[in-house]
């Protein structure tokens, strides 16, 4: 490969001043992750047999771990 498309290469894999030799990541935990789909698709039905949307579920969950 010539330097040119090297360059071009590493250019493309920098975002802004951030090196492609660190990483990054979107979220700090996957409870963030999970949270996030919450709020992006909270109304969406999961279980149409008992109408339980995103939200509900989430709700559930957070309940039955704070029991644990």
């Amino acid at each position: 490969m010539n330097m040119e498309l090297k360059k071009r290469i590493y250019n493309a894999q920098c975002i802004g001043n951030v090196e492609p030799i660190e990483y990054m990541t979107p979220y700090p935990s996957i409870r963030s992750v999970i949270e996030g789909q919450i709020i992006k698709f909270s109304d969406k039905v999961i279980f149409q047999d008992l109408k339980i949307t995103n939200s509900m579920f989430y709700s559930f969950i957070q309940q039955t771990s704070n029991w644990l």
